[in-house]
This record gives C-alpha cells, sequence and structure tokens, in this order.
C-alpha cells in the first residue's frame, strides 16, 4: 500500500464513519485505521495520527477541533472545492430558436 492509498483509505474511514455532526474521536478513529488497514501511520512516515489528520485537513477534506471535553474530533468535508471557470452563455441560432418555441 503507497502513502497515498493510505491516506485515501483513512479518508474513507472517515467519510463512512462519521454520525452527523457530532464527528469522530481521534482515538477512535485511530483504533479504526489500527483494525481496519494493513498499515499504521508510522509506517508510511506520519510520526503521529495527528500529523496524517493535519495532511488531511490541509487538502480541506476534514476539519480538527476539540469536542466539549477537550478530545481531538475529526469532521468530514468532503472534497476540496474546484472552482469550474465562467463560460458566458451562447445565444442559440434563429433557427434553432424558433425549433424550440414552435
Amino acid at each position: 500500500m503507497t502513502r497515498e492509498e493510505f491516506v485515501r483509505s483513512v479518508a474513507d474511514i472517515i467519510k463512512n464513519n462519521q454520525r452527523g455532526d457530532a464527528g469522530i474521536q481521534a482515538s477512535t478513529l485511530g483504533n479504526m485505521i489500527l483494525r481496519s488497514l494493513p498499515d499504521n501511520w508510522r509506517v508510511h512516515a506520519f510520526p503521529s495520527l495527528k500529523s496524517l489528520l493535519e495532511l488531511l485537513r490541509e487538502q480541506r477534506l476534514v476539519q480538527l477541533q476539540d469536542d466539549l471535553r477537550g478530545s481531538l474530533t475529526v469532521l468530514w468535508t468532503g472534497a476540496p472545492v474546484i472552482s469550474a471557470p465562467v463560460v458566458p452563455p451562447r445565444r442559440l441560432r434563429a433557427e434553432v430558436w424558433v425549433a424550440f418555441v414552435n
């Protein structure tokens, strides 16, 4: 498993296991990763789970925040928003417009 595949798999775990707006506690997520993936984050050059989560935050896939008890919580935000270039509308030719109207 490559580093990119590992990061993508962790993102999928977060996306598929988040319940509502509460997010997932980082400790729970760490246990999910250890149980469901063949490697852990250290194998892929992440010194800690938090450093892996920081990468996902930089990619705008998750938000990191503290819950009411002060525990680190991970919230799925989805893929980064990529804005498409604005294309001005084109007018239909007269014969095409007539075909639609009539």
